[in-house]
């Protein structure tokens, strides 16, 4: 790819819907899950507690070393790469 081009990838929808409040100690919890791998981890239960949580998207900054996580109201979540602080 081009710098400046983008790439989307389909996704898998949840019956689950998007709670009205971000909540990050939830999301925080999802978060690590997927990051440790907890046995029976799944994308699709990983989007189901995310949207649970409030999580309406997320945008990743390598050279931040961070994902910032965002609500209905647009409340953020910061979350740093391990190793990075």
């Amino acid at each position: 790819m081009t710098c400046g081009a983008g790439r989307s990838f389909a996704a898998h929808e949840t019956a689950v819907p998007v709670a009205a409040v971000l909540d990050g100690e939830a999301l925080g919890a999802a978060i690590r899950e997927a990051r440790t791998l907890v046995p029976g981890y799944t994308d699709q239960g990983f989007r189901a507690k995310t949207k649970a949580a409030g999580c309406v998207g997320y945008m990743v900054s390598f050279p931040g070393k961070r994902a910032v996580y965002f609500g209905r109201s647009v409340a953020t979540h910061a979350e740093y790469f391990p190793g990075s602080r």
